[in-house]
């Protein structure tokens, strides 16, 4: 499994960290094919990359906790700053959305 939890003090707060050795793996990836790597892992959705364009939040696929857990994996993988405050869910209303988000993100 690539993501693992870690609890912090607070034991109400799961967080998401990726492993050294996973991320070594998503090196060979490109940048679409890791976001929707770590997008199919959070989700839990096995055809992510067959629907590219169904609504997450109308399937009820992405909610607002899985939505917390990608912008910290994506941060943490491509060394972005997604705030959550500044989110805007129709940016990331469909997988391709997300891997265009990610890749204008990851120019900046």
């Amino acid at each position: 499994m690539v993501w693992s939890s870690h609890r912090h003090n607070d034991p109400g707060n799961t967080r998401r960290r990726i492993h050294a050795g996973c991320k070594d793996y998503y090196l060979y990836m490109s940048t679409p094919e890791q976001v929707l790597s770590i997008l199919q892992e959070i989700t839990e959705y096995d055809d992510i990359r067959q629907d590219l364009d169904v609504r997450l939040y109308d399937a009820h696929i992405l909610d607002s906790l899985k939505t917390v857990e990608l912008i910290i994996a994506f941060n943490e993988m491509f060394g972005i700053e997604i705030a959550p405050t500044s989110f805007e869910p129709e940016q990331w209303a469909t997988p391709r959305r997300i891997v265009a988000y990610i890749e204008q993100a990851v120019q900046e």
